[in-house]
């Protein structure tokens, strides 16, 4: 396939060549031109044809490519401004977030230490003689 288009590319410009050379002598030609406003005097001016065709050529690539990338300009442009306005959003929904106090608080815990039962063998302080006393259970309070 690659050889193909090889061979395709360059019978095309051959035959762009082949035109071209053909046609030498009239490109060549000069052609005058005159603009006349009818408030100034007339102004003459002569080009060659190559001249002419070429500007003409030039011109039309020139408005060609932007009349063809104006709609890939205008795609970018609205996604760039999508993204803006999708990370705004999501800025303003984390503040809303942070800003907006929790409907439900947390329980508060307290940890209240159980009365010891008196006893002459058992120690003031359980937890100094081991170190594997338990603490006393958590008793969630409503406040």
């Amino acid at each position: 396939m690659k050889i193909f288009k090889l061979i395709l590319t360059l019978l095309i410009l051959g035959f762009a060549t082949l035109f071209a050379w053909e046609n030498l002598s009239t490109f060549q030609q000069v052609i005058p031109f005159q603009l006349n406003l009818y408030f100034r005097e007339v102004q003459k001016w002569e080009h060659h044809i190559y001249t002419v065709l070429g500007i003409a050529f030039g011109l039309g690539f020139f408005l060609g490519a932007v009349l063809v990338l104006r709609p890939y300009f205008r795609l970018r442009r609205r996604l760039v401004q999508e993204r803006v306005e999708r990370e705004q959003m999501r800025a303003s929904q984390e503040a809303a977030r942070v800003e907006k106090p929790n409907p439900i608080p947390p329980p508060v815990v307290e940890i209240q230490p159980e009365p010891a039962a008196a006893s002459p063998s058992a120690p003031e302080n359980p937890a100094s003689d081991s170190g594997s006393a338990e603490a006393p259970p958590a008793k969630p309070t409503q406040g």
